[in-house]
């Protein structure tokens, strides 16, 4: 049954699910739209999520922290509520009636694993990609907002990804009536950030401000995929008070990875 509810054997049923700290980074960037399908056809990419402040009224690296944290936290609610939205469906496509039955509390509730059984429920949050999500927070403090070291504006870097670092010039960011040379010289200055972005110490190298960014970042994602379903907002609130009349009351533990 492939890996969209993989269960490990014990007193519980585990659910995993993807989340994306990176899609969180490029919405913050971007007005809660994917920079990268900005083109002649999505414009400035497709809209996902709320929208945020312009790259240009970002003013401080701080507040792109802060609308990465409410981009984050929009992903995971979003995450959270298709898992529990299809809580239960596997039970009559695919039950697991042999791993059930030695599985604390799916005989004493007479339901499969997949059907609310076990004792316990534990939901693993996978945050994929969080070591790119910190390298790319860090470039950008050093690339925009330290003055010490600062090569470019947000607004000119979030022209830069929308043009692929240079090597993809597109629609309506580069005009095509000013031929390949123009959109090579435009196009240079950007592959020539993406050198500068790359020669950043990385994540885990030892450098005392990425680790930083690393140690804090970590601390905010646990955090919210706790908080999430904790203190559910009103959409998640009203899946956990149907699983509750379905199954019973139970408590999810929440166990959250960077997979």
């Amino acid at each position: 049954d492939g890996c969209y509810e993989p269960m490990f054997a014990g007193a519980s049923e585990f659910t995993f699910f993807d989340v994306t700290p990176m899609s969180a980074l490029e919405q913050a960037l971007n007005q809660g739209a994917t920079y990268g399908t900005a083109g002649p056809v999505y414009l400035r990419g497709q809209k996902q999520t709320i929208r945020t402040p312009h790259a240009s009224e970002i003013h401080s690296f701080e507040m792109l922290q802060e609308l990465f944290l409410k981009q984050l936290e929009w992903g995971i609610v979003q995450a959270y509520n298709l898992m529990l939205g299809a809580y239960g469906n596997l039970a009559d496509i695919c039950p697991s009636p042999l791993l059930s039955a030695v599985i604390e509390g799916c005989v004493d509730n007479g339901r499969d694993l997949t059907n609310g059984g076990a004792l316990f429920h534990i939901m693993a949050p996978l945050c994929i990609g969080a070591s790119n999500a910190i390298d790319s927070l860090y470039a950008i403090k050093k690339l925009v907002y330290d003055p010490a070291t600062a090569v470019t504006t947000l607004p000119e870097l979030l022209d830069c990804l929308m043009n692929d670092w240079g090597y993809t010039m597109v629609e309506p960011y580069q005009s095509e009536l000013l031929g390949p040379a123009d959109a090579q010289e435009r196009g240079l200055r950007y592959q020539q950030l993406r050198e500068v972005a790359l020669a950043l110490p990385k994540w885990g190298s030892g450098d005392a401000d990425v680790d930083a960014i690393g140690t804090w970042m970590m601390e905010k994602m646990v955090g919210l995929c706790v908080s999430v379903i904790r203190q559910p907002c009103p959409p998640l609130r009203a899946q956990l008070d149907s699983i509750a009349k379905r199954f019973g009351s139970f408590e999810f533990v929440v166990t959250p990875g960077i997979g």
